[in-house]
């Protein structure tokens, strides 16, 4: 279906049919990787799920608007079975990896009509799309929240890094000369044994925020990936090659200093850390 015709149906759906609340695709379905999460690919766009499952839901009442081979020119995916459903709130909804649709072109399914099959040795990708901005939103702001066997957050270890390259590990009470560093680290959210990240990173210095990384929508802008939340970050410059998030810099003057490490789950859940240091007189070789 065209991008015209699409507007135009959604539009007349609408009207017809009321809003109702999301719901997960399946009442079974375990995440394996978070929307913004890095791939080899750059952040991830969808929530990916697996587990003991064969039926997929829809997340909410909709329309079928696109199966694969029907128009790739919207909304292209590599997927050889994928489904988009148009929802009245200006979201479309993207299923991808399924093993079987059961759904036509044009159908409209309540979420309680199955959509699809899925294979349980495979992945199933949910991306929401919403085309009004034109930009990917994180579906867990969207689905209900879920009750976790065990859920933690993690500080692995934070980095300040000199202009020469070298990787200094901060720890409680450290001496350091003044100047300024870059600040990475890893950090990680652990659902079910599954390792994922946080939903937000935040980092403190002396009270000013000099990173916020909220994983809640990612768009394009002058064709490159943006991801946007309480700040905006090139999606090409949020990681390291080491799989770390770059959090941004600070200076260190002679004196105490504070830098505080928030991390924060999409449900609520937090963790904090704060690291004392104290700067010598002698200017650090990143400045």
């Amino acid at each position: 279906m065209k991008p015209k015709l699409l507007s135009a149906a959604l539009a007349l759906w609408g009207i017809v049919f009321p809003l109702y609340a999301y719901r997960w695709p399946n009442d079974n379905a375990q995440i394996i990787r978070h929307f913004g999460q890095n791939t080899k690919m750059g952040l991830s766009r969808s929530l990916d799920v697996s587990g003991e499952f064969e039926e997929v839901f829809p997340v909410k009442e909709g329309m079928i608007v696109f199966e694969h081979g029907e128009d790739e020119e919207l909304f292209p995916t590599k997927s050889a079975q994928t489904v988009i459903m148009g929802n009245n709130d200006g979201i479309n909804v993207v299923y991808s990896g399924l093993s079987k649709i059961k759904a036509k072109p044009l159908e409209v399914l309540s979420e309680h009509q199955v959509l699809g099959l899925h294979d349980i040795k495979d992945t199933l990708s949910i991306a929401f799309y919403d085309y009004q901005v034109s930009q990917y939103v994180n579906p867990l702001l969207f689905l209900p929240e879920r009750v976790f066997q065990s859920h933690s957050i993690s500080l692995g270890t934070m980095y300040l890094k000199t202009q020469d390259g070298t990787e200094i590990p901060v720890v409680h009470n450290m001496t350091l000369s003044a100047g300024t560093y870059e600040v990475f680290a890893h950090v990680q959210e652990n659902i079910d044994g599954k390792i994922l990240s946080p939903y937000q990173v935040e980092i403190d210095f002396m009270g000013d925020i000099i990173a916020q990384i909220t994983m809640d929508a990612l768009t394009a802008s002058e064709g490159k990936g943006v991801l946007k939340g309480k700040k905006v970050y090139a999606e090409s410059l949020l990681y390291d090659e080491k799989d770390r998030f770059r959090l941004g810099k600070l200076t260190l003057i002679p004196g105490q200093a504070f830098v505080t490490i928030r991390l924060s789950s999409i449900n609520g859940l937090r963790r904090q850390e704060q690291f004392r240091i104290i700067s010598t007189k002698k200017l650090g070789n990143l400045n």
